[in-house]
């Protein structure tokens, strides 16, 4: 194998590392509470067993303004990867009438919860491995936040472990 082969073959391995080694999909947007406003830059998607309803699959679509690639892949269970937002939100789409969502900003300081009805997504791709869309949320006359993102994430993880 001469000198020009081997280079565009360990080329193409660097790239192909790099690409598995990606810290997460895109996203972006904003996310607004009690004013504090934080940029989200990161976007994962993540799959697993619902506490709330057995046999039933819950697609998560996690929005951060840090980088949590390494924590979210080091977790055992469904439930650890919500705790491990800091800055963010998680998104829970089950296929039903409601998107349950969570904010947690200051180091999860802030918190608050609540659910969004499904126009709330616009999706451009939502398959069990892939979504791609836009969220808008404005809970802000009931006392929540405003949330505007968009995302594009292909599922890091699936759980088989709720809890």
């Amino acid at each position: 194998m001469n000198g020009l082969a081997r280079g565009s073959i360990l080329a193409l391995f660097a790239g192909a590392l790099a690409m598995s080694a990606q810290a997460a999909d895109t996203g972006s947007g904003t996310l607004s509470y009690k004013g504090r406003t934080s940029a989200l830059k990161y976007a994962w998607l993540v799959s697993g067993p619902s506490d709330m309803e057995p046999g039933k699959t819950v697609k998560r679509v996690i929005l951060s303004a840090t980088d949590i690639s390494a924590k979210l892949q080091a977790c055992k269970t469904f439930s650890c990867t919500d705790g491990e937002v800091t800055e963010g939100t998680t998104l829970d789409f089950t296929g039903g009438p409601r998107i349950n969502y969570w904010i947690a900003m200051n180091d999860q300081k802030v918190q608050y919860s609540g659910t969004a009805t499904p126009d709330a997504f616009t999706a451009r791709v939502n398959d069990p491995t892939h979504m791609a869309g836009r969220v808008a949320i404005d809970d802000v006359s009931a006392g929540g936040p405003k949330l505007d993102a968009q995302f594009d994430v292909e599922r890091l993880r699936e759980f088989k472990v709720a809890r």
